[in-house]
């Protein structure tokens, strides 16, 4: 094994990493972890069991204060591509960030550790980013929560997104991103936004004329429960989506107060995929 310390503007963190790293990796996938113990293990062994190969695993432990480390630690050592970053805890908009600029991949896939990746995820988001030559690629995922088992989003075009469906919510699920490591690399995520960190990235990305795309087909299980950000952190999500919505789509802080009927439906949709 390699042990490393380093310091960036962030502050201190140690990284672990096999000797028999993979030289060049097509794909890294980026998951940070933050007490996640009670779906660890499946979000790992989704990634690990993929049809595809050839990919980096960088797990960035968060500061938890669970099992979470151990976990990480035990696949660690038995699956020479996961790279493990282990640091106090920062919150997930810089720890992404990091991992990122850690990868080696020509793509960059974003998986969360209460999420699932189905087995041929990889494989069919790498053939549609480069047939489609876009730069950023999301999928539907089955969103699962208690005994429901619904796909988001419920339509997906395969060719690109305009500005509109955006102001309208986000309707990427964030854990089935994949970026060029060259384009999420230029643009990164904005560190001072804790919350909907994804929804800002991607309304920034198509301002700047970046090609985005979803697969039209569920490769992803996200979990939506009493602990998961989505449930925790819903209203301020929802708060921070609508400061973002002004600062890209122009909306005025009349049109925000919700006194007319355009107002109210914006609100509705906003409010659907933030709670």
């Amino acid at each position: 094994m390699i042990y490393e310390t380093k310091i960036d503007n962030r502050g201190k963190f140690d990284i672990i990493k096999s000797e028999y790293l993979i030289e060049k990796p097509i794909i890294s996938v980026v998951m940070s972890v933050f007490n996640g113990e009670d779906f660890l293990i499946e979000a790992i062994e989704s990634i690990l069991n993929q049809t595809y190969k050839n990919f980096e695993f960088i797990i960035i432990n968060d500061g938890s204060e669970d099992k979470s480390l151990n976990i990480i630690k035990q696949y660690h050592a038995l699956d020479s591509r996961i790279i493990l970053i282990n640091q106090e805890n920062i919150g997930l908009t810089k720890s992404l960030n990091r991992g990122i600029e850690l990868s080696r991949g020509e793509y960059i896939v974003r998986q969360d550790a209460d999420d699932i990746s189905l087995p041929d995820r990889i494989s069919k988001q790498l053939s549609f980013i480069k047939t489609l030559s876009i730069d950023i690629l999301g999928a539907q995922a089955w969103v699962q929560s208690g005994r429901r088992l619904n796909i988001s989003p419920k339509t997906a075009d395969v060719e690109g997104f305009a500005n509109a469906h955006m102001m309208f919510g986000n309707p990427f699920v964030h854990g089935t991103l994949m970026f060029r490591a060259k384009v999420i690399k230029q643009h990164t995520y904005d560190e001072g936004i804790k919350y909907a960190q994804d929804y800002e990235l991607l309304c920034r990305c198509m301002s700047s004329g970046v090609g985005i795309a979803i697969v039209p087909e569920p490769l992803y299980i996200l979990r939506k429960h009493n602990e998961s950000i989505s449930n925790r952190k819903s209203i301020e999500q929802y708060r921070i989506a609508s400061q973002i919505v002004m600062k890209y789509f122009g909306t005025s802080r009349y049109f925000m107060t919700g006194k007319n009927l355009v107002t109210k439906v914006f609100l509705h949709f906003l409010k659907k995929f933030y709670r």
